[in-house]
Order: structure tokens, then C-alpha cells, then sequence
């Protein structure tokens, strides 16, 4: 039955997936690395809420965005600071650190 409900539910946060639409933008030693990250459906334990999100490590940043119900979330740490944003419909957020810089864009 659980599995039934989870599937169930992936299923209908699988439109809200076809609307997430976030950018990555890493820029160091004068060039801009640009990608679309892969956001993974997760669903929390013993309740009805369902999240994408995707986390990752690049170089001295780490990055979190996650979307919950066409609101995004986001998070960009480096080792002297760090920056968050959220929730909102779109997010736009920057990290500069030493000579790099990490940017998100979700709408």
C-alpha cells in the first residue's frame, strides 16, 4: 500500500516537475560553466509532502535548490559565507568566492 501511495504521489508532483525550470551558471578563471540541474523527486516519510530537489558540491560551493508546489528554495554555501532564498515563485541567487562564482536561477 505504501509503495501504491508513493507512487501515486511522484505521479502528481511529476507536472509540477515538467514546470521547474532552474539554471546553473559556475564562472572561474574567466569562464562561465552553465547546466541544468537534474532535480530528483523526494518524498518526506509519513506525510503528503512532496519536494524536487537537487544538491551538489562544485569545487569550493555547495548548492541546494528544491521546489515544493511552484515554490522554490535555494541555498549556495562557500567556506566564508553563505546565501538563501526562498520560497518563492522565482529565485535568482549569486556567491562570489575567491575568484568564482556560483549562480542559480529558478522561475
Amino acid at each position: 500500500m505504501k509503495a501504491l501511495l508513493f507512487a501515486a504521489i511522484v505521479s502528481l508532483v511529476g507536472v509540477s516537475q515538467a514546470q521547474a525550470n532552474c539554471a546553473v551558471e559556475f564562472t572561474h578563471d574567466g569562464q562561465t560553466e552553465a547546466f541544468t540541474p537534474k532535480m530528483e523527486p523526494v518524498v518526506k516519510p509519513g506525510t503528503d509532502l512532496a519536494s524536487y530537489v537537487y544538491e551538489n558540491y562544485i569545487n569550493d560551493f555547495y548548492i541546494r535548490l528544491m521546489e515544493v508546489d511552484g515554490n522554490y528554495f535555494a541555498t549556495i554555501k562557500s567556506p566564508a559565507q553563505s546565501v538563501h532564498a526562498g520560497p518563492e515563485e522565482a529565485i535568482e541567487l549569486e556567491l562570489s568566492h575567491a575568484g568564482q562564482t556560483l549562480k542559480a536561477i529558478c522561475q
